[in-house]
């Protein structure tokens, strides 16, 4: 190409070329299992994505019973090189902008089969024989006189069935009068114009993403904390995401803290557990977990004491603190859960085999199912109910709740009501797994149950 040519039509070319072929371009919307454009495209949790009618033949998944989800108890093995891995039908659904965009292609594709100049082409399939040899398609390479162009041509082969997803195309032109130089301005034509229309798409779409990156946004601002800001700390009690944490507070710093943080609007601070032994030295004198509060409703007393009520949000661990006016301000880290596929991943390696006869309570709790484990601490509940337990009264029970179904929130449950060591309870704090703290209660109720004996 030479250098004193028109400037659009060089940036056409260079546009073209950012592609190997015409080949290349159609493949990106094949479908790797069938071969046909995508329909009902599904992206999967690895990131591949292909038919909806293409998705491989599901099975129970065994081994899972937490969490309860629609389409969790299905799953099947990712047909792509490279993965391999079980999906859940739960973690699969249609990408709908990938639908929408290949609609505005075939309606694009089918508008301009009619519109573009009758250019012939002769497309020939060259099979990728290692390939073939690994599956089950017709050996015999195919081959078609279509009109339109490389790119045309090749997605109406594709379309028609007739070109595999890993095989290459040969194009020779059919007639004595057509130019390369027509048959490639018809091909970057066609390229800018499939560009326009996908852009144009995914535009509507970054329109929808901005409204919820915006919602994101605020929730962000509501829900979690600036690691370079600070956090007001309460070293005083143990607290729990989800549970209400009951408070008189009553000195000086700390009630400076709390009308700073109903002043800025934030309504939260960290609650921290104070060190059960002393620290070594140098240390500070809570531990380094806690959980961030919401101050849901406050009562001034006339002296200047206040009464509140909070609700936990989510956990924490602290980074490093300072002094501030005499209370304690850190940058902390969110403690989030693992993944839902790890938590599954954990019950079904734990619990595919029995427990050894011999086995301790400690190793026969590794192998209950979640809901097994979950069942026998809402058991424990009951006969301490029907025994009217004092922990069970019914003040307590008008605080804190019934007990959740939920195996996420009955860990945080139990622990805000049942009278144990403050250092037992401290252990949900750092799991970071629904099942870990559920073996960890059971681990209690264990224990009690031994010493009732």
């Amino acid at each position: 190409m030479s250098g004193d040519g028109d400037p659009s039509e060089t940036k056409a070319y260079a546009a073209y070329e950012a592609y190997d072929d015409a080949r290349a371009v159609v493949r990106l919307f094949q479908c790797s299992q069938c071969s046909y454009p995508l329909r009902d495209p599904m992206t999967l949790p690895c990131g591949n994505s292909l038919c909806k009618p293409c998705l491989p033949p599901l099975y129970k998944r065994e081994n899972i019973t937490y969490p309860l989800i629609d389409g969790r108890s299905e799953g099947f093995l990712c047909p792509f090189k490279g993965c391999g891995l079980e999906h859940s039908v739960g973690d699969c659904g249609t990408d709908v902008t990938l639908n929408k965009i290949m609609h505005v292609i075939k309606a694009y594709i089918a508008q301009h089969q009619t519109e573009s100049p009758k250019v012939s082409l002769l497309l020939e399939e060259k099979l990728d024989w290692p390939s073939v040899r690994d599956s089950s398609i017709d050996v015999m390479p195919r081959s078609r006189v279509l009109q339109g162009g490389r790119i045309l041509a090749t997605y109406v082969l594709a379309d028609m069935g007739e070109l595999h997803y890993q095989s290459d195309v040969a194009y020779t032109p059919v007639g004595t009068s057509i130019e390369e130089s027509t048959i490639r301005e018809l091909d970057i034509a066609t390229l800018s114009a499939l560009k326009e229309v996908v852009q144009a798409e995914l535009e509507c779409q970054h329109l929808l993403n901005d409204l919820l990156e915006a919602r994101r946004a605020v929730a962000d601002q509501e829900d979690s904390v600036d690691e370079e800001g600070h956090l007001p700390l309460f070293p005083c009690t143990l607290a729990y995401p989800q549970m209400p944490t009951f408070l008189h507070i009553f000195e000086p710093r700390y009630r400076l803290m709390i009308r700073r943080v109903m002043d800025n609007g934030s309504r939260k601070f960290g609650m921290l557990m104070y060190r059960p032994y002393t620290p070594p030295s140098g240390a500070p004198q809570y531990m380094p977990y806690g959980t961030v509060l919401y101050v849901e409703r406050l009562e001034m007393l006339p002296d200047g004491r206040s009464l509140i009520e909070t609700r936990g949000l989510y956990k924490f661990r602290v980074i490093e603190a300072s002094l501030v006016d005499g209370y304690f301000v850190g940058k902390v880290q969110r403690i989030d859960d693992i993944p839902v596929h790890e938590e599954e991943i954990m019950e079904s390696r734990e619990t595919s085999t029995a427990a050894p006869p011999d086995a301790d309570e400690q190793t026969q709790l590794q192998h209950l199912s979640t809901q097994r484990l979950l069942d026998m601490c809402l058991g424990f509940v009951e006969q301490a109910r029907s025994q009217s337990a004092q922990w069970l009264h019914q003040r307590v029970l008008a605080a804190y709740g019934q007990p959740p179904s939920d195996p996420a929130v009955f860990p945080y449950w139990l622990a805000s009501v049942l009278p144990i060591a403050q250092t037992e309870k401290y252990t949900l704090l750092p799991a970071t797994s629904v099942r870990e703290r559920l073996k960890i209660t059971a681990s209690w109720i264990q224990r009690l149950e031994r010493a009732r004996q």
